[in-house]
Order: C-alpha cells, then sequence, then structure tokens
C-alpha cells in the first residue's frame, strides 16, 4: 500500500510528471498510461517520459491508449504575443545592458499609439513540481539537459528491489521519497492506490487498464494465479468501478483458435518424457510457431493439451520459442510434495507458485532445451537425463 504522505503529495500538486527509466511489462505501460489519465482527468498537468525506449509491443500498447510519451522536458520559454490585427508593428528589436543585466525590446508602432491591452505574455514548455518516478536508475539529467526544470521538484521513486542490485541515483536522497514495490504486488495495484486518492471515482476504461496490467503480473495470462487477499480487493475494486473480468478470464483460459490449436498439436509432436524422474515435456519452435501466422503476443502459452494428458506424471514442462533463442516456458506439477514449480521457475529467474509457475530462457536455441531443463532439475532433484525417451503416442 502507499503511504498517506506520498498519496497528500499526489493530491496537492497540480503539475506532475510520470518518467519511467525503462517499460518491459504490460503491466507497468498500463500503470503509467492510467495513472496519466487520471491526473488528466482531475484537471492536473501530466506528462509522460521514458528514458529507455519500449520494445514495438509495449510501444502498441500506448499506441492503442493513445498515450504520448517522450524521452526528454521541453523548456520553458516565455512568450510574448502582440495581437497585430489590432495594434500595428512597424518594428521589433531588443538591445542588452551588460552593466545591469537587463535587456530592451524596442516596440515602433505604425502609428502614434501602442495599446497594451492587446499583449499577452505566456509560457510554455515544462516546469513540474512532483515528479513519480517508476523504476531503478534515477539520472534526471538524462532528461533535463540544465538541472533547470526539476531542480525544485519533489521527487517519488517507485521502485521494485531486485535481489543483489545496488540502484544508483544522481539526486540527493533528501529530496526523494521512495516506495518499494513489493516482488508479488503490480505497478497497476500501486497505481490503484494512488488514483483512488487522485478522485472519488475511477473512469470504467481505467480501471479496465488496471485490472488487465494486474491481472497479467500476477500471473492470470500464465495459468498461475495465486490469489491473496491484496489481490482480491483490488480486484474487486476495479470491478466496482467498471472493469469487466470476462473477457481475461476467456483469453487466458478459453482462447483456442484454430492457429493456437495447430501450435498445441506440434507441441504434443514434440514430446518427451523421462521414466526415472516422471518428468514430461516438450518445446514448439519459434519456426512452428510462425508458420501458423500467429502474433506471438497471442500465442496461448498455458500448455493445455499436453498438460490435460499428463496427469499421471508428476511433473510437465511446456516451452514456446516466441522469438528466436528465447523460450517462454511454463512449468506445472501435478505433486508438489515431490516437484515445486516455483523453485524451478526461481531458478530461471521466473515466478508462479508451487503448482504452476513460468518463466524463460533466454538465449537458448530449442535444440538445447532439454540439457539447460536437466542441468537445474539434476541439481535441484538429481534427476539424471540418461533415460529420456520420446512419448509413445
Amino acid at each position: 500500500m502507499v503511504a498517506d504522505k506520498i498519496l497528500q503529495l499526489v493530491v496537492k500538486h497540480e503539475s506532475i510528471l510520470v518518467v519511467a527509466d525503462e517499460v518491459t511489462s504490460k503491466d507497468k505501460a498500463l500503470a503509467i498510461i492510467s495513472l496519466h489519465d487520471q491526473l488528466s482527468r482531475a484537471n492536473k498537468k501530466s506528462d509522460i517520459i521514458i528514458i529507455n525506449r519500449p520494445a514495438l509491443n509495449i510501444d502498441k500498447i500506448f499506441t492503442e491508449n493513445e498515450v504520448r510519451y517522450t524521452d526528454e522536458i521541453e523548456p520553458v520559454k516565455y512568450v510574448v504575443r502582440i495581437d497585430y490585427s489590432k495594434t500595428p508593428i512597424e518594428k521589433v528589436s531588443y538591445d542588452t545592458n551588460e552593466k545591469d543585466g537587463k535587456i530592451s525590446f524596442y516596440i515602433i508602432p505604425k502609428g502614434k499609439n501602442f495599446d497594451f491591452d492587446n499583449v499577452e505574455y505566456n509560457q510554455i514548455g515544462s516546469d513540474y513540481s512532483l515528479v513519480l518516478f517508476f523504476g531503478q536508475e534515477l539520472d534526471l539529467s538524462r532528461i533535463d539537459k540544465e538541472n533547470k526544470t526539476l531542480s525544485k521538484a519533489k521527487i517519488v521513486k517507485f521502485e521494485r528491489q531486485i535481489s543483489g542490485q545496488n540502484t544508483n541515483t544522481t539526486i540527493p536522497q533528501s529530496v526523494i521519497e521512495t516506495v518499494n514495490v513489493k516482488n508479488n504486488e503490480s505497478y497497476c495495484a500501486v497505481v490503484t492506490d494512488i488514483v483512488e486518492q487522485v478522485d472519488t471515482t475511477i473512469d470504467p476504461k481505467n480501471a479496465q487498464r488496471l485490472l488487465d496490467g494486474h491481472l497479467s503480473y500476477i500471473g492470470l495470462l500464465e495459468g498461475s494465479v495465486k490469489f491473496d487477499t491484496d489481490n482480491i480487493d483490488i480486484i474487486k475494486y476495479l470491478l466496482f468501478n467498471g472493469a469487466v473480468m470476462t473477457d481475461a478470464i476467456n483469453n487466458a483460459y478459453f482462447g483456442k483458435n484454430q492457429q493456437n490449436m495447430n501450435i498445441q498439436k506440434k507441441l504434443m509432436h514434440n514430446v518427451k518424457y523421462n521414466t526415472d524422474g516422471g518428468v514430461l515435456w516438450s518445446v514448439v519452435t519459434n519456426q512452428e510457431i510462425a508458420a501458423e501466422n500467429i502474433d506471438k503476443d497471442f500465442v496461448d502459452t498455458n500448455g493445455r493439451i499436453i498438460f490435460a494428458i499428463s496427469n499421471e506424471y508428476p511433473l510437465n514442462i511446456a516451452g514456446y520459442e516466441l522469438e528466436p533463442n528465447n523460450i517462454k516456458v511454463i512449468v506445472q506439477s501435478n505433486n508438489t510434495e515431490k516437484y515445486n514449480a516455483l523453485k524451478i521457475a526461481e531458478a530461471f529467474g521466473g515466478r508462479g507458485n508451487a503448482h504452476c509457475a513460468s518463466f524463460s530462457m533466454q538465449n537458448v536455441q530449442p535444440i538445447d532445451f532439454e540439457n539447460v531443463l536437466f542441468t537445474v532439475l539434476s541439481q535441484l532433484y538429481g534427476i539424471s537425463q540418461d533415460n529420456n525417451e520420446s512419448y509413445p503416442y
């Protein structure tokens, strides 16, 4: 939960900059978009800066939501506008005085009189009083080149702690409030706390964004969701404000279009098993997925078919090479006392629960999938790779 003093800052300030060092997940993208939208609805000035440009699939989320972001602050400028139709001007010039450090403007009108009522003074550019930063590395010099626009801004840093990683910042600690985002907490959950305070109601479209991002992070789309009290409360709140969960559930558990069915069939033909360890696994290649002409973001990666026929095996693993040499892996344990799916996933930097978890194998080709997998299974459970066989159909 976000501390009250942080929420009060957001309510108090009228000009807010939302910054992220990088955006690599649907959860983080939708959290930033929803926060920006809710701040704008509360009549606050809100802009988004993303320091490192997102990948195409994440950039597409911003495009679909018609939200613009940039990578640098526009410097503050002051503009003097004169209504030329009401006050014709012959010439405008200026002169500087190095002695007193002042600049003088000279306006020669096309007549004897000059009407100052037709002169407007405007400020353009950005002048923020509060910065909400989502990420690890905070270096505002990259977005505020002259270090003037944000020199007096209050900065709140939302940081997900990564084990064993030290973070550095070029901003004095005295001007930063840090919110530690827990590993089991989505950015959308954090933003839900904030927008609930900014306004008493959330726009249904915004509530849907937050729900989709939250469900994506906690694992619903991978079939590994574990509902705790906090998750249920957030979902109930967003549903109350107009979000719909039906589509998310259908997409996660019933999205069996023809292309996905063909991919699952190919996965079945690649099944192998280990008789000693009671392990069944399969991997489908990038070429097999591409042959079905389906966007990798819409590949059903739940391993439904091989998991459905493998209840007799204590451990089942399905791999999908969504990009060349990048394999998305789903682990399902039918005997959590013997095999802990989360423990296996964590060895690869993944997440989930004891029954179902997921992770990615980076820079691994499908032909090497088995060797890499059994290196870990051997270390964790002493399973030998010697008795691996093709599945008998």
